[in-house]
């Protein structure tokens, strides 16, 4: 009996989970670059979803941002500069567009991750 009840809770959940619509992205490039142009409003959540992503990514070792140099107005402009430059393919994810936008600007080079292997000492 218990084993019946288990397999009608566990089957009526599958059934719930399986009608529940699941957003596949949360913003597509052209929905970012739409938002990086527009009014104030719009901008400021353009400029905070470029830099929570850059931060999100940082520890990622995709790509590696001079700490302390970089404004997040750069980042904006190159998010910005890379949706114009690929229109072909913002209809996808708007964070992959960063994370391949900001490796393409900033790459990783070894030098620059372990200095201590480079260092005279």
């Amino acid at each position: 009996m218990r084993l019946a009840i288990l397999f009608a809770l566990v089957s009526s959940l599958v059934v719930a989970r399986a009608d529940a619509q699941v957003p596949t992205n949360f913003i597509d490039g052209n929905e970012l670059l739409a938002s990086c142009g527009s009014d104030h409003q719009a901008s400021q959540y353009c400029w905070g979803y470029v830099t929570a992503v850059a931060d999100a990514l940082r520890g990622a070792a995709i790509f590696c941002v001079p700490p302390r140099q970089v404004k997040p107005s750069q980042l904006v402009d190159i998010a910005r500069l890379y949706l114009r430059e690929h229109p072909e393919k913002r209809h996808e994810p708007a964070a992959d567009h960063l994370a391949l936008a900001f490796k393409e600007k900033f790459p990783c080079n070894l030098a620059r991750r372990v200095p201590a292997l480079f260092s005279a000492g």
